[in-house]
């Protein structure tokens, strides 16, 4: 900076603005401005300084400042970049040159030059194969490269794309081009070119006859499509068979599975097969590149159970016309006969009963088996239960078929039991309680109920001629054991000479206590009469085998089996081995100590 002043007086220059002293300075006497770093344009383009020449003897300014505008010239120093994320998307099959998705990126050096002129390339395709897209090279835009896209085999691809800027040139003097890389996503979508298909060719299913709004059969669709989508989404059609309109068709969305419903009830009488032709689209409407010129049908055939079903009047209504002539009626003549066709045979009815349900003035009577309708009084014209001249009776068939299973709650003795049952119909309408008479009986062993013995109480008990003879010989007994009593040596020398101990140690039944208060609870053995065609077998008694233990004392029983020498003989050995069905074991002597009879015992001589 210089200033004309100078001439005539001495002067000091200096600057004044940003970065004075630090970036920039002046020489004071000759005004040379220096840099003093270096400068980037990308964050500086431009410095405004101002220049000042002041009179060295008092300070003043000599002339008015200088304005100094510092331009930094740019350089090729940045590479460009891309600074968004990069996701198109495009449908599959579409058209050569279809746009995709444009891209740009950004370089930070000066802009309208060459060194911010950017071209792209494509430089890489994941996964790799066919150039699917290519790019424009000055405008970034992304467009499709053949017409095969197809989501069903690649949904998705990743290109890899190069900016240069220099226009992707050569180096222009000192300066050469820069490089900026980025990925670009792009999602194909999804158009409806697949055609739907069942994964059967035919299909069967059975139905009971009178019911409705019942699933029969599912029938799945396979579609490539897009799942859960109106492209994959099924569409069932009926072409053929149910012009009667029994059937529909719904699609289930999770699992696009056809639901053959029944609308109409079917009658097994009218027909016991249904066969049905059946084709499936989808919701949307197909691709463009998608031409049927047939469709596929699928056969179902759908087989009408016969189930039993409950008689009817036919006609529903019966109009009987009758004079109220006494002259002319006989109240022993049927006047109508009314019966029921069973809806199975179409022929009368069978094992049904003929009931009145409503005849509020008593004037019919019907015969239960033949349905034979007779009058009980004289028909009345001026009758107050008449409507508009006509008397109206309502006839009910009921089925002969109903079935009940009785199971005991509890535990019940043999006995009879009067058991009262309300029979309801699916309306809960019942006729009044019906009593019935259970009887409960023991069973013997073959499972066969056991007649229950009566003891009899007609007659009262009777002594006769023998039983008062037996009576008077008890006790004249009674009289003479005294007697013998007297001629019986007493004391111990008796007892010593005359009764001879057990040769062997046994328990006694009775327990001395020595005390007047309550004895102990004994825990007592049952012992049970083994299993049939099993049997108690003593080794010590030569292999003998006897049967008993809580039967009552007679042939067979252990009181008349065993003598006291044989059970002296036994308790010597202390040990004693019984066999039960093929089952040892050692029993002590002591076991028999006391014995109790069997509950089974018990509750037979209760339960007679």
């Amino acid at each position: 900076i210089r200033s004309d002043e100078e001439t005539r007086t001495d002067i000091e220059y200096s600057l004044i603005g940003p970065e004075v002293g630090k970036l920039f300075s002046v020489n004071k006497v000759t005004g040379f401005v220096r840099i003093h770093g270096i400068l980037d344009r990308e964050k500086t383009a431009t410095y405004e300084l101002k220049g000042r020449a002041t009179s060295k003897r008092n300070g003043d300014p000599v002339e008015n400042d200088l304005n100094l505008k510092i331009i930094v010239l740019d350089q090729n120093d940045n590479a460009p970049e891309f600074k968004l994320q990069m996701i198109g998307s495009v449908d599959e099959l579409s058209d050569k040159d279809t746009h995709v998705i444009a891209i740009s990126a950004f370089d930070a050096d000066e802009q309208d030059t060459l060194f911010s002129k950017i071209a792209y390339k494509v430089i890489q395709q994941e996964p790799a194969g066919e150039r699917m897209f290519r790019i424009e090279r000055s405008s970034g835009e992304i467009k499709v490269n053949l017409n095969t896209l197809d989501r069903e085999t690649q949904a998705t691809y990743k290109l890899i794309i190069t900016a240069t800027d220099l226009d992707g040139g050569y180096p222009v003097s000192e300066n050469i081009p820069n490089t900026g890389t980025g990925t670009v996503t792009i999602n194909i979508r999804d158009v409806n070119d697949n055609v739907p298909v069942l994964v059967k060719e035919s299909y069967e299913g059975s139905v009971e006859e009178n019911i409705m709004n019942v699933e029969v059969i599912r029938i799945k669709a396979v579609d490539k499509d897009l799942i859960y989508t109106e492209n994959w989404e099924a569409v069932f059609s009926i072409i053929s068979g149910n012009e009667a309109g029994h059937f529909s068709i719904i699609t289930d969305p999770k699992t696009n599975e056809g639901i053959l419903v029944v609308e109409k009830k079917l009658d097994f009488e009218e027909f016991n097969e249904v066969k049905l032709i059946v084709v499936v689209n989808n919701k949307s409407p197909y691709h463009k590149s998608v031409v049927i010129e047939k469709p596929i049908t699928y056969p179902i055939r759908i087989k009408v159970v016969n189930v039993p079903e409950a008689p009817h009047f036919n006609p529903a209504v019966k109009v009987i016309s009758i004079s109220e002539d006494r002259t002319t009626i006989d109240l022993k003549k049927v006047i109508t006969t009314y019966t029921a066709t069973d809806s199975d045979t179409l022929l009368t009815a069978t094992n049904v009963r003929y009931v009145k349900g409503e005849d509020v003035d008593d004037w019919l009577s019907i015969n239960e088996k033949t349905g034979e309708i007779r009058l009980k009084k004289y028909p009345d014209r001026e009758s107050r239960f008449l409507i508009v001249g006509t008397y109206y009776t309502k006839i009910l068939c009921i089925t002969n078929e109903t079935t009940v299973i009785l199971r005991s709650q509890e535990d019940l003795w043999p006995g009879s039991y009067t058991v009262e049952l309300d029979v309801l119909d699916q309306q809960g309408k019942s006729c009044q309680g019906q009593k019935l008479q259970v009887i409960v009986c023991k069973c013997t062993e073959g499972q066969v109920c056991q007649p229950l013995r009566k003891r009899s109480t007609s007659t009262p008990p009777s002594l006769g001629a023998s039983g008062v003879l037996a009576l008077l010989l008890g006790i004249l007994l009674l009289l003479f054991i005294p007697m013998l009593l007297l001629l019986c040596e007493c004391g111990e020398a008796a007892a010593m000479a005359k009764f001879q101990p057990f040769p062997f140690d046994i328990n006694q039944g009775l327990l001395t206590y020595h005390t007047e208060g309550q004895g102990e609870d004994k825990q007592l053995k049952v012992l049970s009469k083994p299993p049939v065609n099993d049997s108690i077998r003593n080794p010590g008694y030569e292999g003998g085998y006897r049967e008993g233990f809580g039967e009552e004392p007679g042939e067979g029983s252990w009181k008349n089996v065993w003598s006291w020498e044989e059970i002296r003989r036994m308790l010597e050995k202390r040990n004693t081995k019984i066999i039960i069905g093929g089952h040892s074991e050692l029993i002590a002597s002591r076991t028999i100590d006391s014995m109790a009879l069997s509950d089974k015992y018990l509750y037979s001589y209760f339960a007679e």
